[in-house]
């Protein structure tokens, strides 16, 4: 779950994944889910710590109770950033508006859908080692 705080108790943009991490940590597949599950947990923190700039809530899902717990909060940009980008959210430009224009980041439309992260090289020669 992500949010661009504005320093005040409020916040913008919010998007939520269901994630599975790859054996390096980070997220290897994603999917853009409804932020309802965690609106209240996430009101209440924004409001009482005034976070700015993007801001990270990670929940776990309790299964025996069926709720979901919080497991930790990154006020920083995420490696997952980019694929928030792909999917409407653009948490660089909103730090661009914020922190270079000292604007309030304007709300952005958000698209569902699913995602997975793949790494690979490219490789280029050049012509005289062929």
């Amino acid at each position: 779950m992500s949010i661009f705080g504005v320093g005040d108790g409020n916040y913008l943009n919010p998007i939520a994944f269901e994630r599975k991490l790859g054996p390096d940590g980070a997220t290897h597949k994603a999917k853009v889910t409804d932020y309802l599950p965690f609106k209240e947990v996430i009101d209440s923190l924004v409001k009482y710590t005034k976070p700015v700039g993007p801001t990270n809530f990670q929940f776990i899902l309790d299964l025996d109770k069926l709720k979901y717990l919080l497991l930790e909060v990154n006020p920083r940009i995420s490696s997952s950033t980019s694929i928030r980008q792909k999917f409407g959210v653009n948490e660089s430009q909103m730090c661009l508006e914020y922190y270079l224009f000292s604007r309030i980041p304007v709300v952005q439309s958000m698209k569902y859908g699913y995602a997975e992260r793949y790494i690979d090289e490219v490789v280029t020669y050049d012509s005289d080692n062929i």
